[in-house]
């Protein structure tokens, strides 16, 4: 090779070499991840993430990877806080606790944790956690149609709350209208409805069911929803 080719190519050795690096270097710093989970209800099968309504205990963990390994963050003091005020510190603290609720009707909690002095520097991460009202749906006997049917006869429905602070069903009170008429759930299972449509009932009419769900020990848990059925055959 003569020294003029090489001389072409020598900065193209040191530009890759120089990016070889950089990358090397950028896959070698911390990387903070933070979870977060609600301990309020949801139906059995609820394959989503139950989300916090006001006064839901949520547990948050924190978790470092560094060259694609996870960190013993042990002797490394970790500090919590929530919506900027300080919660709780500990060496190794990668779980901390704390109740949901925001005066002024704000619709979301800012978590941030910080890592004290890992090798001369501290480290944050911050992440939001959204703030929803309880939630109730009607499951229908009848699938596979593109809007909720009942057929003349018995149809059993069901309640399915979603994220009240309760450990069961029962905890709540449970009532149904269907009409406009107040209708009563099971005895001893108020989340389920059996719904009678008369065999003379038309075609195509249109029943309006409301189910109204509160909870028993916090009775600001409410919520009411009015789903439209169409009788077919």
């Amino acid at each position: 090779m003569t020294k003029q080719s090489f001389s072409k190519i020598m900065p193209i050795l040191i530009l890759t070499a120089a990016f070889w690096g950089y990358a090397s270097s950028a896959q070698t710093e911390p990387l903070l991840l933070i979870s977060w989970q609600a301990q309020n209800f949801s139906p059995s099968g609820f394959l989503g993430k139950n989300l916090p309504i006001i006064s839901t205990p949520v547990v948050v963990g924190l978790e470092m990877i560094e060259k694609n390994q996870i960190v013993n963050l042990k002797n490394y003091e970790i500090r919590w806080y929530v919506d900027g005020e300080f919660k709780d510190s500990d060496k190794g603290l990668t779980t901390m606790r704390f109740l949901t609720g925001k005066p002024g009707g704000a619709d979301e909690h800012f978590v941030r944790a910080e890592i004290m002095d890992y090798r001369g520097a501290n480290l944050s991460k911050t992440i939001n956690i959204p703030l929803v009202d309880p939630q109730i749906a009607i499951f229908s006997p009848y699938r596979g149609y593109q809007i909720p049917v009942l057929k003349p006869g018995i149809n059993v429905l069901k309640a399915l709350p979603y994220f009240f602070n309760i450990k069961q069903v029962g905890d709540l009170e449970i009532n149904w209208e269907a009409g406009g008429i107040a209708t009563q759930g099971e005895t001893l299972n108020q989340d389920i409805l059996n719904l009678t449509i008369p065999e003379a009932a038309p075609d195509n009419f249109v029943l309006p069911v409301k189910i109204g769900a509160i909870n028993k020990n916090q009775p600001i848990e409410r919520v009411v929803q009015t789903l439209n059925f169409t009788v077919i055959r």
